[in-house]
């Protein structure tokens, strides 16, 4: 009888239905898990995402999730079709030395594959083949790929810039950005004066306790006590108190830095830096002798005050930190010298898990910033900072409306550095100590009731340090002094009160550092905010915030990679063969 060769296509055709929903569900997630389809990253800050390619993203995810849902159906029917095709061309003798007994054909007829109890007797009845324990693998293969895909793989939702979260140019939306806050200009800080600065800090350490909280002070690092869960972000508050610093307090050894912003700014989606300042003093406790003679430098700061009953000098050179001495019952002096360090932050956002960056060593190249981060100099145009800004023509235009009265000729200086100006409000013009000078030509009993009544004695207020007394302390004899006609009184009385400020506040060198830490801190916090003022209102760094639009995006580990790929692998070669051994088949 003549041989016909003849070709079926049901397993083609099988194979056109199932593989696009057991390929596709799984290239797509691993395509979606890095980027998205129409985006080079879910961090791209240029905002290329338009809102309608985010409902495009939502639409695949949704589409992978039906075709997983379809191949669970399908994979058991399908694959057993293909497989009984296939055994049929299996059971006809093709090759010579190949051979099938009746139980074996019977097995393969039947379906044994698929059958635990045929597969357990399969060796013992004689039923057990080559392609029966093929088809079994092959059945057990594609029966838990599905499964186990649903388990590896996951989603979530995440939070990805578009155009309309654009601040500036390229914004995809008519309503206006949300600014958080608006930042210094290091060409605004360099053009402050000198006089303005003494006078906030001056105001400032009048009142100022340990417990106050300081909305411009950031903890250096927040995460710095995390194993005893104390960390800058679940005790924010302490840690923005000046007590958590204090020598005898909970822990001195912890930095911060400051900053124009409130402690905790972020900026959602956006990435932005910052500008920040931090000062830290060092102390040291010398000898007499080591006390300049001369006050030398750039603007060196002096004080001095002496009676029959204390002898006072203070001095601040241009380099490198102020001496403080004084002669009493106890004899001290003290030399500090103080470190400064200016530079940018990443504010906290989205993509940092909202906790803000440490100091940048060196400002991002210009490429970097336009594809990485949401900086612009002003809110008019697009233009990013760079390295180096001039300062802006407005900017000595705004300096005449911050004029401050100065009776000291100093209206034409500029600021300077932390320390020197931490020691100008505590020593200088503007400072109780002046009241005392020789140059006044006050009688004791009039520096007393001046000192007490409208001296504005810095740091007056209890300290969380060693024999830190309250305001009524330094004057708890005025009453019965300023009514004194004894000049011995009042010299005693004034010297009580002057002495004992030094004493409380010097004599110590974690106190001394204590002490002009919190003065440098408002010296910095007042260079920063003034210069925020100083350029209004078209001069500032504007700082943004946006939350950003939602989609859903698969997740999934390496291993889960792995393992799922070299499972569709092998099911996709087990779907070959059988495939292309059951499109002919003979008939005679």
């Amino acid at each position: 009888m003549e041989k016909l060769l003849t070709y079926r296509r049901t397993s083609l055709w099988l194979l056109a239905v199932y593989l696009p929903t057991l390929i596709v569900p799984w290239v797509l997630p691993c395509v979606l898990d890095v980027r998205p389809l129409n985006a080079p990253s879910y961090n791209d800050q240029s905002g290329s995402i338009p809102p309608s390619g985010i409902y495009t993203i939502l639409i695949v995810v949704a589409l992978v999730r039906v075709l997983n849902s379809i191949s669970g159906v399908l994979v058991v029917p399908v694959v057993g079709a293909i497989l009984a095709q296939a055994a049929v061309v299996f059971t006809q003798r093709r090759k010579p030395k190949q051979e099938l007994n009746l139980v074996q054909l019977f097995a393969l007829a039947d379906r044994g594959w698929g059958s635990i109890p045929t597969l357990w007797r399969a060796r013992a009845t004689g039923a057990s083949s080559s392609f029966l324990w093929a088809a079994a693998w092959m059945t057990v293969i594609s029966s838990l790929q599905q499964p186990i895909q649903s388990a590896l793989l996951s989603f979530q939702g995440i939070l990805v810039m578009s155009c309309v979260d654009l601040p500036v140019s390229g914004r995809c939306t008519t309503e206006l950005p949300v600014t958080t806050a608006y930042d210094a200009e290091p060409g605004a800080i360099s053009l402050l004066p000198h006089n303005l600065i003494v006078a906030d800090v001056a105001s400032s350490i009048v009142a100022v306790t340990n417990l106050d909280q300081q909305p411009n002070l950031w903890v250096d690092n927040p995460y710095a006590r995390v194993d005893q869960n104390i960390d800058a972000f679940v005790n924010q508050p302490a840690r923005g108190m000046f007590f958590w610093y204090a020598p005898a307090g909970s822990h001195p050894k912890d930095t911060y830095f400051v900053s124009a912003l409130q402690n905790g700014t972020t900026t959602g989606v956006l990435r932005q830096h910052a500008i920040r300042m931090n000062s830290s003093a060092s102390c040291e406790s010398i000898p007499r002798t080591s006390f300049p003679a001369l006050c030398g430098g750039a603007r060196p700061v002096e004080a001095a005050f002496k009676n029959e009953f204390i002898d006072l000098r203070a001095a601040c050179l241009g380099k490198p930190g102020p001496n403080l001495t004084s002669y009493a019952a106890t004899n001290f002096t003290t030399k500090c010298t103080a470190g400064s360090s200016r530079g940018y932050f990443e504010l906290g956002n989205y993509f940092n898990g909202f906790a803000y960056g440490p100091l940048l060593q060196e400002w991002p190249a210009p490429e970097v910033i336009a594809s990485d981060f949401n900086n612009y100099l002003t809110m008019f145009d697009g233009s990013r900072p760079t390295v180096e800004d001039p300062p802006s023509d407005d900017l000595t235009l705004n300096l005449e409306t911050i004029f401050v009265a100065d009776p000291f000729g100093t209206e034409s200086f500029n600021v300077s550095a932390p320390l020197i100006t931490a020691a100008s409000a505590l020593f200088g013009n503007n400072s109780f100590l002046n009241i005392a000078g020789p140059q006044n030509n006050l009688t004791a009993a009039q520096v007393l009731n001046l000192m007490c009544k409208h001296g504005n004695i810095p740091f007056s207020l209890p300290l969380d340090i060693a024999r830190s007394p309250d305001f009524k302390d330094y004057c708890f004899e005025s009453e019965i002094v300023f009514n004194s006609q004894r000049t011995e009184d009042t010299d005693a009385a004034v010297a009580q009160v002057i002495g004992l400020w030094f004493f409380n506040r010097f004599d110590y060198t974690s106190n001394a550092e204590y002490v002009l830490d919190m003065s440098m801190y408002f010296v910095n916090r007042a260079m920063l905010n003034k210069a925020v003022l100083l350029g209004q209102p078209f001069n500032n760094h504007p700082l943004y915030t946006s939350g950003g639009l939602e989609l859903v995006k698969p997740v999934k580990t390496l291993a889960a990679t792995i393992i799922v790929s070299v499972l569709i692998a092998m099911q996709l070669v087990g779907l070959a063969i059988p495939s292309d051994i059951s499109i002919p088949y003979l008939r005679g």
